[in-house]
């Protein structure tokens, strides 16, 4: 039985890496072409080693069957920015592959056990789900830094003279990529495709539900509509947001101060008393009160 398990683990793995070579250079002229091999690199080793594999096993997750999975997928993707890498029935099928690749991986490492097996599917088939939230979480913060700033330039260049969305422009050519430059980016691509300003900023808020960027939109939608200074309004719109950000990070120290009370008392004040008390302990179970005369 184990050499008939293990025959057909090999012949999977053989297949695999004959449909992985084969796919390689084709694969590779499309990821250039759908988006820059950089940006590959930069999503880890399990994407980069699975893309190739990925469109082989996209089609199983494009039936009916997997729809409303799909509808709530491309919304996660589309809030962690990842939906310019991957697309619902893609992202399936790298969680497929990470899946008989754990498999593989818990067999050759402990054995063919049930318990072993289901933890091998388990740890493989949901990595994609723990990197997709990551994912979010680190858009998402990385927006909340860089909005004041952007903010103040956008205010600065609206002061001097230009346009809001050639402000726009100006920054998402001449600044580092970032992902609230790249959602930027996106506004203007609405805009060359025909949509006016008031759409393209209303999918721009929609692809990033957060509180700031509701605030920063309802700024840029009044200006548009009133005709009132922009300039002004951003530059007090960006403090608040700073000071905001300043007292969450003062709760935050306040809640790790007590937060750190729990390893104290469970774990660093026992071993004090254990380093203190012992060699007495000891002394008083060998000798008695004798010992301490």
């Amino acid at each position: 039985m184990t050499f008939l398990i293990s025959a057909i683990m090999g012949g999977a793995v053989g297949w695999i890496l004959f449909l992985f070579f084969q796919k390689l250079e084709k694969e590779h002229l499309r990821a250039q072409w759908f988006f820059a091999l950089k940006q590959i690199q930069k999503e880890g080793p399990l994407l980069v080693w699975n893309r190739p594999l990925i469109p082989f096993f996209g089609f199983l997750f494009k039936g009916g069957l997997f729809e409303k999975q799909a509808r709530k997928l491309s919304s996660l993707l589309q809030l962690s920015g990842a939906d310019r890498i991957l697309n619902p029935s893609e992202f399936l099928s790298w969680s497929f592959c990470l899946a008989w690749e754990g498999i593989l991986i818990a067999a050759l490492l402990f054995g063919f056990s049930f318990f072993s097996l289901f933890i091998g599917l388990l740890v493989g088939a949901g990595y994609p789900f723990l990197w997709l939230t990551l994912k979010k979480t680190e858009r998402w913060r990385l927006i909340r830094k860089d909005l004041p700033l952007v903010m103040d330039l956008l205010a600065l260049s609206v002061g001097a003279g230009l346009d809001m969305m050639q402000a726009i422009q100006k920054m998402v050519k001449l600044l580092p990529a970032t992902p609230l430059l790249t959602a930027f980016e996106e506004v203007l691509s609405d805009l060359k495709l025909g949509q006016t300003r008031k759409e393209s900023l209303q999918h721009f808020k929609e692809k990033m539900p957060l509180p700031e960027i509701r605030q920063f939109v309802a700024l840029l939608l009044q200006a548009i509509q009133l005709g009132t200074p922009l300039a002004p309004v951003l530059l007090a719109s960006a403090e608040q947001m700073r000071t905001e950000r300043f007292l969450e990070v003062e709760r935050l120290g306040i809640k790790a101060s007590q937060k750190i009370l729990l390893p104290l008392i469970f774990c660093i004040l026992p071993s004090v008393f254990l380093t203190i008390f012992a060699p007495l302990g000891i002394r008083f179970l060998t000798k008695g009160f004798e010992g301490f005369l």
